[in-house]
């Protein structure tokens, strides 16, 4: 069983819901991630950033912390039990998870254990057709859909408070690469 997650440019009709990290993951687990973002300079540091602006509100019990693998993997495969996060092309999406950018920027596709309902692995896919812009853009701002789809990673699903970046609805430039007061 998987729960897919995307991101669109713009709006999306959906319910709103949001989820307590507590629960989503083993207790005490790091969310250990492969970053195969390239280039590693250009992509990879920054999405390191955006992970680390998750970090830093955890504070209260420190649960579940994004990690970074030293050696990371280019392992996009479903159920491999990595954590992966890069750019995909549409090919390998469809191959891998069975999914399409059509009308989505990104994708967060986590696995839920067969004898429990938390996560055993998230992968998270960014579209690498897309010109991506590290500077603020509405259509494909890379740090602003990274803490979104990361946000998605530690069990959160989509919010409608207009200052949470787990808004859909709201474009990437209004939404920021920030975490506010509704996250």
């Amino acid at each position: 069983r998987f729960v897919v997650c995307l991101t669109l440019g713009f709006l999306l009709a959906a319910p709103a819901v949001a989820y307590l990290i507590n629960g989503w993951w083993n207790d005490g687990d790091n969310i250990v991630m492969d970053n195969v973002f390239l280039p590693a300079g250009v992509y990879g540091v920054p999405a390191e950033n955006q992970l680390a602006k998750w970090n830093e509100i955890d504070r209260v019990d420190l649960s579940h912390p994004f990690r970074i693998h030293p050696s990371p993997e280019y392992s996009f495969r479903l159920g491999d039990g990595r954590n992966t996060m890069g750019f995909l092309d549409l090919i390998g999406l469809k191959d891998r998870y069975k999914l399409s950018y059509v009308d989505a920027l990104a994708w967060t596709s986590c696995i839920e254990g067969l004898t429990t309902p938390r996560y055993q692995e998230c992968d998270m896919m960014l579209d690498p057709a897309l010109s991506w812009t590290l500077s603020p853009s509405a259509s494909a701002w890379f740090q602003s859909v990274v803490l979104h789809e990361a946000g998605h990673a530690r069990g959160l699903g989509h919010y409608s408070g207009w200052l949470s970046v787990m808004n859909p609805r709201v474009n990437a430039l209004l939404r920021g690469d920030q975490l506010y007061m509704d996250d």
